[in-house]
């Protein structure tokens, strides 16, 4: 069973006993709310042989981060104002490069992605997209260069943007709620609590934040059973349904990969419910 993907966890997120606790993140929203960036990646390359990486064209990619960038902006993750139009001014010339080799990458590991046991810890499928992704969350942070606090450490942006793109891999990083709730799992991953041997060539601090965040997601993946998965996903159905989505079994199943999402909100539960918010 894995230590944090498990229904104790997710219903712990959606309990009320823990609102004050947690962010007011609806799981109907963090399962949905990322559908007009895949509706436009349907609409520039619709070919199940390629799904889900159809990001080829430099127009197409950049319209879609303009997409992203401006609904990021609903959620204050560009910061100051004006912070949306400087970030599209600064990622626009390199986004599309950074996007294109991070897909060769997660297209050459996609059969074990997908597969029903996932990733295995510790094979090269594993190092190299975490790496990739870990890079890719590291540049966005670098080339945006935003005035928050330690801004060259925070994987935020990148995670989030690149979550819209690539929503079957990227979990989101947040400051607020998902650092704290790393904390407690991060150290009992390993025995002294640092970042894994494996990534310590990776020389942005975003980069090597995130890396840790996504290794242990695909370690406890790796930890959950084929039969735990169908517990989440029913539980997953039966939330979306209480938050009035009619069809949240025939979305889940056609268009969402969902690992991610239950990753995030299976975090936040456990935290919740060790009291470490």
């Amino acid at each position: 069973m894995g230590r944090i993907l498990n229904t104790r966890n997710l219903r712990s997120y959606a309990s009320t006993r823990y609102r004050d606790d947690l962010p007011d993140w609806r799981l109907g929203d963090m399962l949905y709310m990322k559908h007009p960036v895949l509706a436009y990646r349907d609409y520039v390359g619709r070919d199940d042989e390629k799904w889900p990486f159809y990001w080829h064209d430099r127009r197409h990619i950049n319209t879609a981060l303009r997409l992203s960038i401006t609904m990021l902006m609903s959620w204050q993750a560009t910061r100051r104002k004006g912070g949306a139009k400087l970030v599209l001014k600064r990622l626009e010339p390199k986004f599309p490069r950074i996007v294109g080799g991070l897909q060769k990458v997660l297209r050459t590991h996609s059969e074990e992605w997908f597969s029903s046991d996932g990733v295995e810890p510790g094979t090269s499928a594993h190092t190299e997209i975490v790496e990739a992704m870990a890079k890719a969350v590291g540049e966005v942070a670098k080339i945006v260069r935003t005035r928050s606090k330690n801004a060259a450490m925070n994987p935020m942006l990148g995670s989030k943007v690149l979550s819209f793109f690539f929503p079957d891999f990227f979990p989101i990083w947040d400051t607020a709620w998902i650092k704290k709730a790393l904390t407690m799992p991060l150290k009992e991953s390993t025995q002294d609590g640092t970042i894994p041997e494996t990534f310590q060539e990776l020389t942005s601090p975003a980069a090597r934040r995130y890396a840790r965040y996504v290794d242990l997601m695909i370690a406890d993946a790796w930890d959950t059973s084929p039969r735990e998965y169908k517990e989440l996903e029913a539980e997953c159905v039966r939330l979306c349904e209480l938050d009035g989505y009619d069809d949240a079994k025939g979305l889940l199943a056609d268009d969402l990969y969902s690992l991610p999402v239950l990753f995030e909100a299976c975090l936040l539960g456990r935290a919740a419910r060790e009291g470490e918010l």
